[in-house]
This record gives structure tokens, C-alpha cells and sequence, in this order.
């Protein structure tokens, strides 16, 4: 695969935090021994340095099409960024202890772009089900935030007695306009501040749905890539 160096330079150096970063242990292609090496994990991008500070990464690993799992090694902790295909290699690293494997793992698992586009079906696919399951009470799932509605409903008084004069039906027409378009500018704040409500909570729930996604696929992952060393 080949890559425009400056792009790729000036997202390896961005401001922004990484999505992990830290010390692993990596096995050389031509050295066979591990290797302390600084990683930062960018996207589906993980950028490895000699040390923590370098501007120059000494390689890059692209996370598509390739699959994370624990491997048999003379290292503790030690797992595999696999590339499957004939010629491809395997990435093998160490971590310092479980957690830090753990760690590592689920965020590698979750980097790529394939994950993230499965990720984003089945949260649609929850979404929609949600949507079609409460249609008909929309409290159940949003319960105690007010619905307005789209629509201004004036009400409309019958008056017994018609005034025969031009200057108190004018005053009148005015009031009643008034009373209208304050009703409307209340009702359209109203409208807003239900819309901000429900997006702040919509957001909530759908960052609940995917935690609980991550975690579930996470364990058939583990389940999937455990390995007997014994």
C-alpha cells in the first residue's frame, strides 16, 4: 500500500488526542526479539516511534482487512495484528500487563472502518426498531418530556353582540394579532427547547446502545481469538 507522506505526517501530529497511545513491546521482522517502542493510535492509523516525543514514526500500520488475537510467544501479554492473505505479515506485541493487553485490543478491535460501519447498521437497525415499537406512545420512550405541537391552535370566541364601530374592531383585530404572535414565539421557544431535550437524550440513549454493543461484541471477540498456551 502506498501513502502520500505529508497527509499522513500532518494527521500523525495532530493537536487532537489520540484515540490510545502508550508503550508495547514489538517484534522485529529481522530482529525476532521485542523491541519498547512508543505507539499512537490515530483512526485506523498506529504509528509506532523509537520512543515517546519523536516527530518521525518508524512505521505505520493501516488497520483494514487484518484481525487482533492473542498469540503463542516467549513474551507475556503478547498479541498479533494478523493480515490475512498470501505475502502478509503478522504484527506480533508484548504489553506490560493484562490490562494494558486488554486494553489494547479493544481498541484496535474498534479502529478500523469495517467496524465502524457495522457498528453504525446495527445501532440503525436498534433505531428503527425503537421507532416502530413506540410509535403509538412516544412518552414510553422519552417519558415526562412534553410534546408540542407543530401547529398554533387560536381559538376562535363568538361574540353576542357586534360593535358597530370601525375604531373598536380595529383595536380589537389588533389585540387579537398581538395575542397571536406572542403565542406563536412562545410556543416556537417551547418547540426548541423540547427539540434540545429529546436530542441531548436521544444521544445519551444511542451512546448506552453502542457501549453496550462494544462490550458484547468485545466478548465474542475474546471468545472467538482465546488461544490454550498450556
Amino acid at each position: 500500500m502506498k501513502l502520500h507522506s505529508y497527509p499522513v505526517l500532518s494527521y500523525c501530529h495532530s493537536t487532537t488526542s489520540p484515540d490510545k497511545e502508550g508503550y508495547l513491546y514489538k517484534k522485529g521482522e529481522l530482529n525476532t526479539s521485542y523491541q519498547r517502542r512508543w505507539f499512537c493510535l490515530r483512526g485506523n492509523f498506529l504509528f509506532y516511534f523509537e520512543r515517546c516525543g519523536d516527530r518521525e514514526p518508524l512505521g505505520i500500520i493501516v488497520l483494514e482487512g487484518c484481525s487482533v488475537e492473542l498469540c503463542k510467544s516467549d513474551e507475556a501479554f503478547a498479541f498479533a495484528v494478523a493480515f490475512q492473505g498470501p505475502g502478509l505479515r503478522a504484527y506480533k506485541m508484548a504489553a506490560e500487563d493484562q490490562a494494558s493487553m486488554e486494553a489494547w485490543i479493544r481498541a484496535l478491535t474498534s479502529a478500523s472502518f469495517s467496524y465502524l460501519r457495522m457498528l453504525v447498521t446495527d445501532l440503525a437497525q436498534q433505531h428503527k426498531q425503537l421507532c416502530c415499537a413506540h410509535t403509538d406512545n412516544i412518552d414510553n420512550i422519552w417519558p415526562g418530556v412534553p410534546v408540542q405541537s407543530l401547529e398554533v391552535k387560536l381559538t376562535k370566541t363568538k361574540n353576542s353582540s357586534k360593535s358597530t364601530e370601525p375604531e373598536l374592531l380595529k383595536a380589537r383585530s389588533r389585540k387579537l394579532a398581538y395575542g397571536a404572535q406572542r403565542q406563536l414565539l412562545v410556543e416556537r421557544e417551547i418547540e426548541e427547547e423540547n427539540f434540545l431535550r429529546l436530542h441531548q437524550m436521544f444521544g445519551e440513549e444511542i451512546e448506552e446502545l453502542r457501549k453496550k454493543w462494544q462490550e458484547r461484541k468485545q466478548d465474542q471477540l475474546t471468545k472467538e481469538d482465546l488461544i490454550d498456551l498450556n
